[in-house]
């Protein structure tokens, strides 16, 4: 970046040549006038000349791109040396991490998140350097079947150690794969399932639901368990399904957390999570008290709260 004697010469020599090829331009239009109509200035002549135009635009192109990037390179040394004069950017890594907690804390879903995360890490070098080291600004963690996407891959690094949110979602594209295969992308996960505060499973497909289920890992920060099948499908008759067990490591899991069910008509066992459960939220239930939800909070001695949600069509009469 910074130029010695040699290079300025160079410069003044290369600027010079330029303002010289411009006039030459310029004054050799008339030229090109005289000669063309004179047939005596052969195919091979013009050939020739629009070659050497050619290599002279491929050279004049190498030089412009590097006087771009000579050009991009000084404009992010000014923008830094501005960064470091101004005293808000000068936050300590501390105090400015905990800004970045409070306000990531606020953000409501995931466009929120990613939009938040967007504008600090493209603020300042400083932001941006604060906001990879904080662990926590990227623990909610997305996974679809197959290879992970880069996005999810930089999250997972960053995560570091800290607890995570962790979403899997079981799509239609899991119908293709082997029970064999299925259960050794679980297993890669491992590692992510073991620090989860919080886990959700999407999931489309009651076969592929029960190779999944249970999780049989040591969960010791998790808090809430979410099942969302509302898409759920199912071969066969549904009465041949067993029992949905979500969580079967009693010894490592915490000793309450929250379980959230969509469409939880599924048949599901309850019994090694009822001592456990303190928040339980039922979703897309018939909205009527029944026998077997009655009988299943009564039997949850930690519960504190019960969300019970059912969602009516617009067609549907009132009860």
């Amino acid at each position: 970046m910074y130029t010695t004697p040699e290079q300025g010469a160079a410069r003044v020599i290369f600027m010079d040549v330029l303002k010289a090829r411009v006039t030459f331009s310029k004054e050799n239009k008339i030229h090109y006038y005289d000669v063309v109509g004179d047939r005596s200035y052969g195919f091979g002549k013009w050939d020739a000349k629009i070659h050497n135009l050619n290599v002279e635009i491929e050279a004049l192109q190498q030089a412009l791109e590097a006087v771009r990037s000579d050009l991009s390179l000084a404009k992010c040394a000014h923008a830094r040396l501005q960064n470091v004069s101004n005293p808000i950017l000068r936050f300590p890594e501390v105090l400015l991490a905990d800004i970045f907690r409070y306000v990531y804390a606020t953000c409501d879903g995931p466009e929120m998140e990613d939009s938040f995360l967007g504008s600090i890490t493209s603020t300042c070098f400083h932001f941006r350097s604060v906001a990879l080291k904080a662990s926590f600004l990227w623990s909610n963690l997305l996974v679809r079947p197959g290879n992970v996407s880069l996005k999810m891959r930089s999250y997972m690094e960053r995560s570091g150690t800290a607890p995570i949110r962790l979403t899997l979602v079981v799509d239609n594209e899991f119908n293709q794969w082997t029970s064999d295969r299925i259960k050794g992308w679980m297993g890669s996960l491992h590692p992510y399932l073991a620090r989860s505060k919080r886990i959700t499973l999407r999931t489309t497909c009651h076969e592929v639901t029960n190779t999944i289920l249970p999780i049989r890992i040591p969960m010791p920060d998790l808090r809430e368990f979410i099942l969302d099948a509302r898409n759920l499908t199912q071969h066969g008759d549904a009465t041949e399904h067993r029992r949905i067990i979500l969580l079967d490591h009693p010894a490592s899991l915490p000793d309450t957390y929250s379980i959230t069910v969509c469409n939880p008509s599924l048949s599901i066992s309850w019994d090694r999570l009822m001592p456990h459960i303190r928040h339980l939220s039922l979703i897309d239930l018939a909205g009527l008290p029944t026998p077997t939800v009655v009988d299943l909070v009564a039997q949850c001695p930690e519960l504190k709260s019960l969300r019970w949600l059912h969602y009516l069509e617009e067609d549907t009469p009132p009860r």
